[in-house]
């Protein structure tokens, strides 16, 4: 039966029998004659699908039966109409003409590789949607194609900035060079988007002419459009909404349609004649005339709205311990490991903004006043505040420093020495900062939201200056597309403190999180993902209707104490989307309004926001107004209103209530969820706030969430817990997954193919690969690598998932060194000696003569001979060096020892350092004390959970952190006070016994792996209570590092 609904479909016999059966009572049937001027098009269309589907089933055949087919057509419409259609038979061998080119000072070699880099890998037929999709090519590589092979070119954007156009530079001057090219582009000055540098190149380009609408305030072009013509009559063109810019063309969630001549002529003459139109109005003005200064002058003219808004951010002057905390990492990471470009990971909440002020305030004491600053944000709004907090934290005297310049507001004082600027500024003032100032004219760079760091809008501040210290700011290190902010901030985080300890700590509310099944009105299984996220549009027609708004309205009603005393942020997929939901609480009796970016002046935004923190709105529907940046910490609600595909946004949208207020019991979150694409990311957003790594994320939301911060909580509806975990379970990186991501690494990141890369693109543990394969089995899997496995091919391989473990940064120097000496050691050299020992362990498992070794020297050396698994191993320990994330500390003992304070090692490695394993045997123990008389030495092997389960009563209080200095530990159970072994504990100093502790959480980590033991280094005794077994309180030499608290001090909060 055919569904209800419009159409355009061609009647056939079938068809024709589908409508007679149609009740005319029940259903109006309309129906129009195919106009015959349009019928050709028709009509060929429909015999293009049936000649496409008799040709499919063909191709089961050969291609010669499909060429003989088309033939066939093509001679029956000769014999039947007479149009001398033989000159269109298709030659037998099936073949398509690509090129034709002048022979004259080329070889044949060369017009192939020429051809080679200069065809559309999307062809000159055939029509194609980029959408940015991981299944797309890069819209930035077709474009140089169609640049290289056509004959003509004509551009018409919105703007032009230089981190778009450089990228087609070599590709522009090459086709300007030849002889009959032609450029023309027309452009406009409107927002001061367009750069003059980008403008000055393309002006000394040859046969080379460029138009700009200047009147902006009347002619806003908005239109984007690539067109490109060959003498040959392919000609295609890309219609779409990129504009020529380094984010629009690698990174906008942007849609760009390239059209061909062979398929859409219309759409190209169209596009050229309105083109040409343009290039013929007296609206658009050459560039020749008034040249690059009359451009620059222009663009100056080009101001942002600027609008007051008062201020919010409440903050105390002196820092909260945990923000001291984080300035003594920084002093740490500056004056110990002379690090200057720091990173700081601070939950939304918790006072960025502040502790950057007391690091600069820090720096400027020491500088005496001579400590010029740069801050840079990306709203008007977090500009206005950060000035408001270095005054409050600067104190007396201060109440005039820094200069707002962002919009309107412009710096009087010319010497910029303290500035708080907006990125959108700064890049339309590169040039000036560029001209003025030298690299290292500002002593100290703040960047704000420094997740946004990798945007080509930021790169500029790291090509301009080279400060003393920059300091980045994020609530989320973590980015969707791929790209690690850490490059520009040494590879490290100097200090964080994310959302789950910011709870922990109760600096922030704690929340109550509603999952609620919204399967009835919504299924987003099949709405269209584009470049990461859910095609906008489709989205909101989805979300938008009054179904999903009743359901919408009664949870609120539910789960709400008072609805009309709440104050509410409800975030939304679009403006559209906002007002549609505005509209139904107001007709529902609720006080609701919507604001979105682009939707009225700060003034009124300001107005909204006093309004909802006074009660006069309990409802504000937004769609990024409230990201970041400006806090009302009044807010005690959220709904999620659509999927939030980005963490960064999800977690800053939540943060958008979760700060402290006089009166606010919790913070209730209603999240409603339905059927999500198959790229949709559930596991991420609810791990973040769960923040304890070492539960399986799943167990976690099937377990309703044991292990959440004190004080919050998550629960599901029963449906809504059956897709989160459906989603989960297809997202896992399994074998078959991880085949497949190696597989279309390259075509989809267009990076090279390297186990870092691979891991950072993919945010994957190592241990995610290594705890089903290795990279080179994945390769050779996918077939990128061939070898040959010879013998001892499979040991090696299982030593390579224990080498993944290592963090000690000397041991991994010298596996590193090792490699490159082709395994050969220096074997009079003791700590070589042990490292050697503990490498063929890793690698061998069992003694030498079990191998028919001789030394340890000639196992090792074997590896030389597998050069694949040589390589992996070089691979691996070049990325595990890359992610160190904590500082170690050598150990002074009466004893030379490889062992590193802080760093982890399996148990085999322990007792190879310390002589129980020796090259011929390996120690059987299993225990978890081992005494070494040789040494004078015992070690204490501590796991904190020893149960397989993730909570044990009986025994999760053995062993424990008292605090950073005193740990608790339970001796074995026949251990009495008044025995040999006791009194060895207890009288351990006098007699000159070293105690060696080794801490681990768990047996086994979430991927299956064997957890190694973390180094603390000497302890002595305190105090004992018990017996059989002893409970003893040991003081360790070195305190606890922070990393290891949470989960060896379980009787702490935070």
């Amino acid at each position: 039966m055919l569904k209800e609904g419009i159409y355009e479909q061609l009647i056939t016999t079938a068809l024709k029998d589908k409508i007679d059966a149609l009740s005319t009572e029940k259903f109006f049937i309309a129906q129009a004659e195919i106009d015959k001027e349009e019928a050709a098009q028709i009509l060929s269309e429909y015999m293009i699908s049936l000649i496409q589907l008799a040709l499919r089933e063909l191709k089961k055949d050969d291609l010669k039966r499909q060429v003989l087919f088309c033939n066939e057509i093509i001679q029956f419409i000769d014999e039947k109409i007479n149009l001398e259609a033989s000159d269109s038979l298709i030659y037998h061998e099936g073949q398509i003409l690509t090129a034709v080119l002048s022979k004259i000072g080329k070889t044949d070699k060369q017009l192939v590789d020429d051809l080679n880099r200069k065809i559309p890998q999307t062809g000159l037929s055939v029509s194609n949607l980029f959408t940015e999709s991981n299944s797309d090519i890069s819209i930035d590589t077709e474009i140089e194609r169609d640049i290289l092979s056509a004959d003509k070119i004509y551009w018409i954007v919105s703007f032009i900035r230089w981190s778009g156009l450089r990228i087609f530079e070599r590709a522009l001057k090459e086709f300007t060079s030849r002889e009959g090219a032609e450029l023309r582009i027309i452009t406009t000055s409107y927002m001061g988007a367009t750069e003059a540098r980008a403008l000055d190149f393309l002006s000394k380009l040859p046969n080379t002419h460029i138009k700009i609408s200047y009147q902006t305030k009347i002619e806003r072009l908005h239109a984007k459009a690539y067109i490109f013509e060959r003498n040959t009559n392919f000609n295609t063109a890309f219609i779409g909404s990129s504009n020529l810019s380094k984010s629009a063309l690698t990174k906008g969630l942007e849609w760009n349609l390239r059209v061909t001549s062979q398929e859409n002529p219309h759409i190209i003459e169209k596009a050229k004649a309105t083109f040409d139109h343009y290039w013929n109005s007296i609206d658009f003005e050459d560039l020749a005339i008034g040249g690059i200064t009359k451009f620059k002058e222009a663009i100056q003219q080009e101001k942002q709205r600027d609008n007051v808004v008062s201020l919010t951010d409440y903050f105390k002057i002196n820092p909260f311990p945990f923000q001291k905390e984080v300035l003594e990492k920084l002093k740490v990471e500056r004056e110990l490991y002379n690090n200057y470009r720091n990173l700081v990971v601070a939950a939304t909440g918790t006072g960025k903004t502040i502790i950057s002020a007391f690091d600069y305030q820090r720096f400027y004491l020491a500088q005496k006043g001579k400590a010029n600053l740069l801050f840079i944000a990306h709203r008007k709004e977090i500009l206005e505040q950060a000035i408001a907090s270095f005054r409050a934290v600067l104190g007396a005297g201060f109440n005039d420093f820094g200069q707002l310049w962002v919009g309107n507001h412009t710096p009087q004082d010319g010497d910029l020495k303290h500035l708080f600027v907006s990125i959108q500024t700064f890049n339309s003032q590169k040039e000036l900062f560029q001209e003025r100032f030298s690299k290292d004219y500002y002593d100290f760079i703040i960047i704000d939201e420094a997740h946004h760091s990798q945007a080509e809008t930021y790169r500029i501040i790291f090509e301009l200056f080279d400060p003393n210290i920059l300091l980045g700011l994020t609530a989320t290190p973590e980015r969707m597309d791929g790209r690690s902010l850490l490059p520009d901030f040494n590879n490290k985080i100097a200090a964080e403190i994310r959302l789950a300890d910011a709870l922990t700590l109760k600096l922030l509310s704690p929340f109550q999180y509603f999952c609620i099944s919204d399967e009835k009105s919504v299924n987003l299984k099949n709405v269209r993902w584009e470049a990461g996220r859910y095609n906008t549009t489709d989205l909101t027609a989805v979300l938008s209707t009054k179904q999903r708004a009743a359901l919408i309205l009664d949870a609120v009603e539910h789960y709400l104490t008072d609805p009309f005393e709440s104050k509410t942020l409800g975030f939304c997929s679009s403006k559209a989307h906002a007002q549609f939901m505005s509209d139904a609480f107001n007709a529902a009796g609720y006080r609701a309004i919507s604001l979105v970016s682009g939707n009225g002046n700060d003034t009124e935004r300001a107005t909204i926001r006093q309004r909802l923190i006074k009660g006069e709105v309990n409802f504000v529907f937004v769609v990024d107004i409230f990201n970041e940046g400006v806090d009302i910490p009044e807010i005690d609600t959220v709904l999620f209103l659509r999927p939030t595909e980005s963490l960064t946004v999800f977690l800053q949208q939540l943060g958008r209530g979760l700060r402290i207020s006089e009166g606010k019991e919790c913070l209730t979150v209603l999240d409603f969820v339905s059927q999500a694409h198959v790229n949709y990311n559930f596991a991420d957003k609810f791990r973040a706030l769960a923040g304890r790594s070492r539960f399986n994320i799943q167990k976690e939301i099937e377990n309703n969430f044991p292990h959440l911060p004190p004080g919050c909580n998550i629960r599901m509806e029963k449906q809504a817990k059956e897709y989160i975990l459906e989603n989960i379970k297809n997202a896992v990186f399994n074998l078959r997954r991880l085949r497949r991501e190696v597989t279309n690494f390259k075509h989809h990141t267009h990076q090279e193919l390297t186990l870092a890369n691979f891991l950072l693109y993919h945010h994957l543990d190592i241990r995610t690969v290594y705890s089903t394969t290795t990279w080179s089995e994945l390769k050779r899997d996918a077939g990128i690598l061939n070898y040959e496995k010879g013998e001892y091919h499979f040991q090696i391989e299982k030593g390579l998932k224990r080498v993944v473990q290592i963090d000690s940064p000397s041991y991994l120097h010298f596996i590193a060194s090792l490699i490159e000496r082709d395994f050969v050691f220096t074997d009079t050299d003791v700590i070589e000696n042990q490292f050697a020992l503990m490498l063929y362990y890793d690698i061998w498992q069992k003694g030498v003569g079990e191998y028919g070794f001789t030394t340890i020297a000639e196992g090792l050396r074997v590896i030389e001979n597998y050069p694949v698994l040589k390589d992996e191993l070089r691979e691996i320990v070049s990325y595990l060096r890359s992610q160190l994330d904590h500082t170690t500390k050598s150990v002074t003992l009466t004893y030379p020892l490889a062992l590193e304070l802080h760093a982890r090692y399996s148990r085999d490695e322990i007792l190879c350092a310390f002589g129980k394993t020796t090259p011929e045997r390996a120690f059987p123990s299993q225990e978890g004390v081992i005494n070494i008389p040789a040494l004078n030495t015992e070690l204490l092997l501590v796991t904190l959970n020893k149960a397989d389960k993730d909570f044990s009563p009986s025994t999760q209080y053995e062993d424990y952190a008292i605090n950073e200095k005193i740990f608790h530990w339970q001796s074995q159970n026949k251990t009495a006070p008044e025995s040999p072994v006791g009194l060895s504990y207890i009288r351990h100093r006098e007699n000159m016994k070293q105690l060696l502790l080794f801490v681990r959480e768990e047996k086994k980590d979430t991927y299956g792996f064997t957890s190694p033991y973390y180094f603390l280094g000497p302890v002595d005794y305190v105090s004992h209570k018990g017996s059989k077994p002893m409970s003893i309180n040991w003081e360790l030499h070195e305190p606890m590092p922070a990393f290891l608290w949470k989960g060896a001090a379980k009787m702490a909060v935070g």
